[in-house]
């Protein structure tokens, strides 16, 4: 499905996060239940988009399993097993989060944290990256991607950055005072964003299961198999870290402890960030749009300026409304001075028009 029609899994996931949502605040913020809220809204969202893909793959499961793929997939599993356990361990910072900083101090990271990873949805514009490179490698469909996952990217996590109190209060007035730990989070999310994609460009132009058949000892020696230890190499740098800093400075003290994680484990993810950066740029030379990110940071740095000095709102309504208006703000100073911008919003605008007219004949 992701090979022949990534799109799909897009609105898979739009669909699953609009049913969230709305869940979400008629059981939490109407009904007053926010654990079970919580809870039925991701089972029903996560339900609905199972319900939508098993609709698109049904003909595909029709058919008759092919047990060599199996075999090999399996194998190849071994893997992604490897990098989830290495994530986990890296995930044991959390822990040591709740027992040394307080019972606040995992909810402070957490609420930054809710917001903070809306960004990362950005990846999903590259999403189609990954099967275009394992058909045919080409620098320039990279570079395309690039730019429309930095295009959205950069806004948001500026944004976060300038409107962060207002956001935490979305959550929470008493996480107000947490907005530090939601700056260090976006910037942090922001890259994330682009481990995501710079991951996409090694597993489609890495070709060590291009024929279907993967051992285990060219695995090991190649590329992938390093990327898949950078989880590992982080927790190296983060738990030790962590633990010293959170005993002899932050320990019962929630926010200041949620601060030194959230810088802690952001400088981490930097460091394998650049490891991962330099890995990609010894197989595929990268053309980076310096010209198209000038004028991203540009209508960004414009469009944050309007949020940090409006006051800050505490109410939902009025914060989703400065947002919405930051977003103009941004698109329309963008469209202004970017062609390329001008050309994507003609191109989506003529997408929902032939998807209204097929609806409606």
């Amino acid at each position: 499905m992701r090979a022949r029609i990534p799109h799909v899994i897009g609105y898979g996931l739009l669909v699953a996060e609009a049913c969230k949502v709305i869940l979400g605040y008629i059981l939490i913020i109407r009904f007053q239940q926010p654990l079970l809220g919580a809870l039925l809204s991701l089972i029903v969202a996560f339900t609905i988009q199972i319900t939508y893909y098993f609709k698109l793959l049904l003909e595909e499961l029709k058919q008759k399993a092919k047990w060599h793929y199996v075999k090999e997939w399996l194998k190849g599993s071994v893997a992604n097993i490897y990098n989830i356990v290495g994530n986990q361990i890296a995930a044991f910072i959390f822990i040591m989060l709740f027992i040394y900083g307080g019972k606040g101090a995992r909810s402070n990271y957490g609420a930054a944290a809710q917001i903070a990873s809306v960004i990362t949805y950005a990846s999903f514009l590259a999403f189609a990256l990954y099967p275009k490179l394992l058909a045919e490698k080409s620098r320039e469909d990279i570079t395309t991607a690039l730019k429309m996952v930095l295009m959205f990217a950069i806004p948001m996590t500026v944004g976060a950055m300038a409107f962060a109190d207002s956001y935490m209060t979305i959550i929470n007035i008493v996480y107000k005072d947490a907005w530090p730990v939601l700056v260090m989070l976006a910037a942090n999310s922001f890259v994330a964003t682009m481990s995501g994609f710079f991951s996409s460009v090694l597993f489609g132009v890495e070709r060590v299961d291009e024929k279907a058949k993967i051992s285990f000892r060219e695995l090991i020696k190649s590329r992938l198999f390093i990327v898949f230890s950078l989880p590992y190499f982080h927790s190296v740098i983060t738990l030790p870290t962590a633990f010293y800093i959170l005993v002899n400075y932050a320990q019962n003290q929630p926010l200041q402890a949620a601060i030194y994680v959230s810088a802690i484990n952001s400088l981490a993810c930097f460091t394998m960030f650049l490891i991962l950066y330099a890995i990609v740029r010894k197989i595929v030379k990268i053309d980076i749009p310096w010209k198209n990110i000038a004028k991203y940071v540009f209508a960004s740095a414009v469009m944050a300026t309007a949020l940090f000095i409006i006051p800050h709102p505490t109410r939902i309504y009025l914060t989703l409304i400065a947002t919405a208006i930051a977003g103009i703000i941004y698109l329309a100073l963008l469209m202004a001075i970017d062609k390329e911008a001008r050309l994507l919003v003609h191109s989506i605008w003529q997408e929902i028009k032939f998807k209204v007219e097929g609806i409606i004949t």
